[in-house]
């Protein structure tokens, strides 16, 4: 009997969807028979998809595998890989769950789970796509003063607010600029101490990922540019903020000045 060209595709596909299961340590949808048993090939397979998959974690997470050591991450990266398979079609975005994996798992610090954060909000600012264009002091002086109050600014696409609950800065910066390839000894990190704050991150136009940290005032008015709002409210914050009430006529002034930093960082894109 001669298979019909649609059924000899059905069963290609069926195959090739049973491959692919077994390879990522899935089991297929069909699948009845118990546990699966793979030829030496199979297994070969296998290895090296796993393998593949934790080079990725580790590449994407280059800070947290500092911090942990070879053998806790890949314990971690294998945790997370049997309990969740990727399914996105680049391994770029594998491991875009980590953090929250990571929050499961009573024995980890809180600060690791938040390093974890921080290194996969530096990886998609770097894979974020382009502004249009950037806004520039020349488009800041063809507004009328008038239209000043309503003006609404757009913060470009890289930019990212991260919330923190643990200063991570220092420790990430040493695990950062240490290089055992070059035989250098690790560094000795202080615990994080509690803090709660914000931690702005971009690419620049050079092609550079950035970050530092905010005070509570900008992370405010930051939060406030990504929500829509306007220039205007942008003063009223500042005026709200100020210590000294005298300071409040000049909450304008503060908050063109915030936005001067920001155009110079590259923040903002045109409307």
């Amino acid at each position: 009997m001669i298979s019909s060209p649609a059924n000899t595709a059905t069963v290609l596909r069926r195959q090739q969807q049973r491959l692919q299961f077994q390879i990522a340590g899935e089991d297929s949808p069909d699948s009845s028979s118990g546990p699966a048993t793979f030829s030496p090939g199979l297994r070969a397979y296998r290895h090296a998809y796993r393998a593949r998959l934790q080079a990725a974690l580790r590449d994407n997470y280059l800070v947290l595998h500092r911090a942990l050591g070879d053998e806790a991450f890949d314990a971690l990266a294998l945790r997370y890989l049997n309990a969740h398979p990727p399914h996105q079609p680049s391994i770029r975005w594998f491991g875009d769950g980590l953090a929250e994996f990571m929050a499961d798992e009573a024995q980890l610090h809180p600060s690791l789970i938040e390093l974890a954060r921080m290194d996969w909000a530096l990886r998609a600012a770097f894979d974020a796509a382009e502004a249009a264009a950037l806004l520039g002091v020349e488009d800041l002086a063809a507004l009328a003063p008038e239209d000043w109050g309503g003006q609404c600014f757009r913060l470009q696409p890289s930019v990212q607010l991260l919330p923190l609950q643990w200063a991570i800065e220092p420790a990430w910066r040493q695990l950062r600029e240490y290089e055992p390839e070059q035989g250098e000894a690790e560094p000795e990190l202080a615990e994080p101490e509690a803090h709660a704050h914000w931690l702005l991150i971009w690419r620049d136009a050079a092609l550079e990922t950035r970050w530092r940290s905010l005070e509570p005032l900008e992370a405010q008015q930051l939060l406030a540019l990504q929500a829509g709002d306007s220039f205007a409210s942008l003063c009223e914050m500042a005026a709200a903020a100020a210590a000294d009430p005298e300071q409040s006529p000049h909450a304008a002034a503060l908050a063109a000045q915030a936005l001067g930093r920001w155009l110079g960082e590259g923040l903002l894109a045109r409307n």
